[in-house]
């Protein structure tokens, strides 16, 4: 019974850690994405 709530609680922490790591890396992405949008935004009201 130990056994199968230790590898209960091994998944749940890899599934856990699993959706932070997606969510981190959507979040990356997107803020590069904004960036490159400010700085082309910033260079076309230089212009």
């Amino acid at each position: 019974m130990k056994v199968v709530l230790i590898v209960i609680g091994i998944i749940i922490v890899v599934l856990i850690n699993f959706v932070l790591y997606c969510c981190l890396r959507v979040a990356s992405k997107t803020d590069q994405l904004y960036e490159k949008l400010s700085i082309s935004e910033k260079e076309e009201q230089e212009k």
